[in-house]
Order: structure tokens, then C-alpha cells, then sequence
């Protein structure tokens, strides 16, 4: 039987359960981060203005292209 793992959003910082069939975080592969269901569901069309310094951080954490914003000032989500 697998095991379940407490893991935290690198958004919200939420704990989340993780493995042993409950899934509750989601990799996004555009920037490398665990992202619980509410903040993926939240960020779905993009990563608001606002976000921006911590997104460029999670860039330099998982060695990944900081974006560039949209014609409305958002990021995107993949």
C-alpha cells in the first residue's frame, strides 16, 4: 500500500495530502511547483500582476524562464 505524504502549496502554503489515491496538489510543469486544487482552480487562466515577484522566485527555485505578461498583465499558468 503507498504512502501519503503531507506536502505544501508553493502558493497558498496550504498542507495537502499527497499519494495513497488523494491527490489535492498538482505539478505545473511551466514553472516546476506543487500547487494545491483551490489555488490551480484559482490561477487557472493565468498568475495575476500582483504575483509577479513571487513567481520570478519560483522560477529561480526550479531553474525555469521567468514569463512575460499578457496584454491584460497576467501570466501564464502553463
Amino acid at each position: 500500500m503507498g504512502q501519503e505524504h503531507k506536502i505544501n502549496c508553493e502558493k497558498c502554503g496550504q498542507q495537502q495530502s499527497y499519494g495513497n489515491h488523494k491527490y489535492h496538489l498538482t505539478k505545473n510543469h511551466r514553472y516546476g511547483m506543487m500547487l494545491c486544487d483551490i489555488c490551480v482552480a484559482a490561477n487557472h487562466d493565468g498568475f495575476r500582476p500582483e504575483d509577479e515577484e513571487w513567481l520570478h522566485l519560483m522560477c529561480l527555485k526550479y531553474n525555469r524562464e521567468p514569463p512575460e505578461q499578457d496584454e491584460l498583465g497576467f501570466f501564464p499558468f502553463e
